[in-house]
């Protein structure tokens, strides 16, 4: 998708999933009311700090019948640690249905 082309009215038809592909910081220039209705609420969808993006250790997304949690980690030796996402090394992914129940979990590598 190339969203530099899109207009202002179909940015703001894109479904969450397809926004969260548009890098924040364009969003945030181009697009600001869409960025802040979309992602800077303070629910369970999704929580934004301001400036302090980078700083967060986890990420919560809407899923169309859950949610999906990115918790952002640094690994020392063999042990993992929390990290602010600007600096991690790996994040955990959890997916959960729209009971709170992990459905799926995996590490991965950033």
């Amino acid at each position: 998708m190339n969203y530099k082309d899109l207009s202002y009215d179909e940015l703001k038809k894109l479904s969450w999933e397809k926004l969260y592909e548009i890098p924040q910081e364009w969003l945030m220039e181009n697009a600001f009311d869409i960025f802040v209705e979309k992602f800077c609420k303070i629910d369970d969808s999704s929580i934004c700090f301001d400036d302090r993006i980078t700083e967060l250790t986890f990420d919560v997304y809407p899923l169309k019948n859950g949610k999906k949690i990115n918790i952002y980690l640094i690994k020392d030796g063999d042990k993992f640690f929390d990290a602010p996402k600007s600096s991690a090394t790996h994040y955990l992914e959890q997916i959960f249905d729209k009971n709170n129940h992990v459905i799926k979990e995996n590490l991965k590598s950033i």
